[in-house]
């Protein structure tokens, strides 16, 4: 399972969550985020999506990010998304996670193209 922030980025919660709808038919999604406003913009986005792989953890007044990044440290997720503040998310994943012996630094994901080779 990947857990998604769905409060992270310029366009969310609404291209997060139209995000994780179409990857939860490949991979099973946690979204954190405030569980109200969450469930009513899966329900605007796919009024089936309760069918789609998709689990809701409430992150009412905490950071989503934060939540996330300790969803993958309690062993619940194998990696954390967030379309937020990288250095926020590099901050969260390298206090919370730690980092592997004899590493200076942690590394930021890239950019990958689409399978097709389409940019």
């Amino acid at each position: 399972m990947i857990a998604v922030d769905v409060m992270g980025g310029d366009r969310a919660p609404d291209i997060v969550g139209q995000g994780a709808v179409r990857a939860s038919k490949r991979v099973p999604v946690l979204l954190v985020g405030p569980e109200r406003e969450t469930r009513e913009l899966l329900h605007q986005i796919d009024p089936g999506w309760e069918a789609c792989n998709i689990t809701l953890w409430d992150a009412p007044q905490n950071s989503s990010l934060v939540k996330a990044v300790f969803c993958v440290k309690e062993g619940k997720d194998f990696a954390a998304l967030s379309a937020g503040n990288s250095g926020a998310l590099m901050v969260a994943a390298t206090f919370i996670l730690g980092r592997e012996e004899n590493l200076d630094r942690p590394a930021v994901a890239g950019y990958f193209p689409p399978i097709d080779g389409s940019a």
